[in-house]
């Protein structure tokens, strides 16, 4: 069941699948009121949302809200960290694996 919330609105994250991305951006097409829009989209429970975008893009609007011009370079950059510190973890059960062949 898909729910969507214009504004950079907060749903609780759960999974979304590549293939609901995209028809979500497909259909957006058809919905001229979801330009200059920030939509987030999730999956919800039964009787939370919809089967389809459709109902859910004809009630989006417009943002209202400035978001900051650094919104994707804090995103790349959280991006960044947590890749740093996956490698350092990894680098580290290495390095402990090959001591652990001479021990």
């Amino acid at each position: 069941i898909l729910a969507l919330k214009d504004n950079g609105g907060d749903l609780k994250v759960s999974p979304v699948s590549y293939d609901q991305i995209a028809d979500l951006c497909i259909e957006c097409i058809d919905y001229p009121n979801a330009a200059r829009t920030t939509l987030t989209a999730m999956n919800v429970a039964p009787g939370q949302g919809e089967e389809t975008y459709g109902p859910l893009l004809e009630q989006v609007q417009a943002d209202t809200r400035d978001f900051p011009i650094t919104l994707i370079d804090q995103h790349k950059q959280a991006v960044r960290q947590t890749v740093a510190k996956i490698l350092i973890g990894a680098t580290s059960i290495i390095a402990l694996a090959i001591l652990s062949l001479f021990l």
